[in-house]
């Protein structure tokens, strides 16, 4: 029987995200902080823009932080299991029957150096082409010097 087993560990990355979070929400303070000091819309603007990808980034990893909490919770598993092949004929103790099984392996096996030499000629083709096409030249290349001798 074969059996196959995966895990992920999701912790280095847990603790990564939980760490990002902080120094995104410690940002998210500064930022806020700076608000109250811009001088003109410009500045305002841009700390605003700043604000929004910053509030995006702990929203991004809060909602990270959640499917990983939520998919140990719920953990998957997924089991296979294969079975080796038993065998499909038995022999009986009869004569006849054994006469039967060996005809029945004989052709099986037969069957199999069919194809085995099928299989080999098909794959050998392309060579045979070319040593024939050698053999073919050489013939008519020694033809052609047996005449010319004469």
């Amino acid at each position: 029987m074969y059996s196959n087993i995966a895990s992920t560990d999701v912790t280095e990355e847990f603790i990564d995200l939980v760490a990002r979070r902080k120094t995104f929400e410690v940002q998210e303070t500064r930022l806020l902080s700076f608000i109250d000091k811009a001088e003109n819309v410009d500045e305002l603007l841009s700390i605003e823009r700043e604000l929004e990808r910053v509030r995006f980034e702990i929203e991004r990893i809060i909602g990270r932080i959640n499917y990983l909490e939520n998919a140990t919770d719920y953990s998957n598993m997924n089991i296979s299991l294969y079975a080796k092949a038993q065998p499909t004929s038995t022999v009986t103790n009869g004569s006849w029957e054994k006469i039967v099984f060996a005809f029945k392996d004989g052709m099986g096996v037969f069957g199999r150096v069919v194809i085995g030499i099928t299989t080999a000629i098909v794959w050998l083709f392309p060579f045979i082409i070319i040593v024939l096409i050698f053999i073919a030249l050489f013939l008519k290349y020694s033809n052609v010097n047996k005449k010319n001798h004469k």
